[in-house]
């Protein structure tokens, strides 16, 4: 019975131990190879420059991996150097490029603070795979990350906005504010796009802020116009993201196919642009999660809580909403599964499924969303007159729009 017993204690030991070493070694991950490493000095008048050669130096091939350490400055708008943005195009040699930052002693991430566009993907770049990850960004202009154009995969994880500054552009006679944003407007993306485990803050706003333009947490955008091809062909994945004070709509997907929005937590915040309203493309609001012109895509266990939202002008919003389906420009949503998402707090509606205009959703199924914590302002579902075939499963308080058109089920 002794030698029993002492198998048993040495068994139960081993299990103690060893589970002692999987939690140390998923809180301490192993440390990366790094094939060159940056180091700030918290000056932008050097650290633009450090990165870019890195990232872009000769020396890189293959799978690289570009290490950064300490706090980097790019530098506010305007300053001096003008360039307070990294460019990534490495030589053509280099077929994975991973950038990651080092964390030091105490735990925090090597950061990145200010600039505009603070690293995004060049025009000409050629990179078939390009990872960002366990990086802080605080305070950039525009956006921390920006990808337009991408060949097999990008991800991009672990990463942390700590406010992001509105950016006035010209062009467009409005201001941008968004985190991280993947779209194809320079060139065709395919492969794998995803976007994980990340923390995402709008942060503050202000009276220079009526004028935005687009404010999204996430944004992942193919072609909008009519007629367009379709040029964003990656399977994208964004999941369990923490998303907050985004004045638009925190997760704004545009003209994907099969993709999977799903275990993110969304807060946008009390902040609605001056134009706000239910627009298109879902934009302007305080929204949570906006689909539009995408297809055969899943939306599901996200969470999502609004709040009494004001816009610059200290008026209410036409609409805020914490989740947004419709079709733009000529295109339209189908096959869309919304499914146990959870949505709390107080807005004008928790599901909108078209807009008043007339957009075109077919095919969708929205089943057992869970609104039973939402005080809605209008109602907890909207039903545009361009909305037919769907079916919605579920608990609705209210119901606005076309439910002749649909299946809804409301017991």
């Amino acid at each position: 019975m002794k030698t029993i017993d002492s198998m048993r204690a040495a068994a139960a030991l081993c299990v103690v131990l060893v589970a002692g070493l999987l939690q140390n070694a998923s809180a301490h991950p192993a440390a990366p190879q790094c094939t060159l490493t940056a180091t700030g000095q918290n000056n932008p008048a050097v650290d633009v420059a450090a990165v870019t050669q890195a990232v872009n130096s000769p020396t890189l091939s293959g799978d690289a991996t570009v290490c950064l350490s300490g706090i980097f400055d790019f530098g506010p708008p305007p300053t001096s150097p003008p360039l307070m943005s990294v460019a990534i195009n490495p030589n053509p040699s280099v077929t994975s490029l991973r950038i990651v930052g080092l964390g030091d002693g105490a735990g925090n991430k090597a950061t990145i603070r200010r600039g505009i566009q603070a690293l995004s993907l060049a025009q000409t770049a050629t990179l078939p795979s390009l990872v960002i990850e366990n990086l802080k960004f605080e305070g950039p202009a525009f956006t921390a990350i920006s990808i337009f154009r991408g060949n097999e995969s990008v991800r991009i994880s672990n990463v942390h906005v700590a406010g992001v500054q509105s950016y006035f552009f010209a062009p467009f006679n409005g201001a941008f504010r968004e985190g991280i944003v993947v779209t194809s407007a320079l060139g065709p993306i395919d492969g794998e796009v995803v976007i994980s485990d990340n923390v995402i803050d709008g942060g503050t706003y202000g009276a220079p802020d009526t004028t935005l333009v687009v404010s999204s947490g996430i944004l992942v955008q193919g072609a909008t116009a009519q007629g367009a091809p379709q040029n964003f062909n990656a399977r994208v994945n964004v999941s369990r993201n923490r998303v907050l004070n985004w004045s638009g709509t925190g997760i704004l997907a545009i003209a994907l196919t099969e993709a999977a929005i799903e275990g993110n937590k969304i807060d946008p915040g009390a902040f609605a642009n001056l134009t706000a309203g239910c627009t298109p493309n879902g934009e302007r609001a305080a929204n949570g999660i906006t689909l539009a012109n995408t297809v055969d895509s899943t939306v599901k266990d996200n969470v999502i809580t609004l709040v009494p939202a004001l816009t610059g002008a200290g008026a209410a919003p036409n609409c805020t909403a914490a989740l947004i389906l419709n079709g733009v420009s000529g295109g339209s949503d189908d096959g869309n599964i919304v499914f146990g998402n959870r949505i709390r707090g107080t807005g004008n509606y928790a599901i909108v499924a078209g807009t008043p205009s007339g957009s075109v959703e077919t095919n969708n199924l929205f089943a057992f969303n869970k609104t039973g914590n939402f005080a809605p302002l209008s109602a907890t579902l909207f039903i545009g007159p361009g909305a037919t075939a769907n079916a919605f499963i579920g608990s609705f308080a209210s119901i606005e729009g076309n439910v002749a058109g649909n299946w809804v089920l409301n017991p």
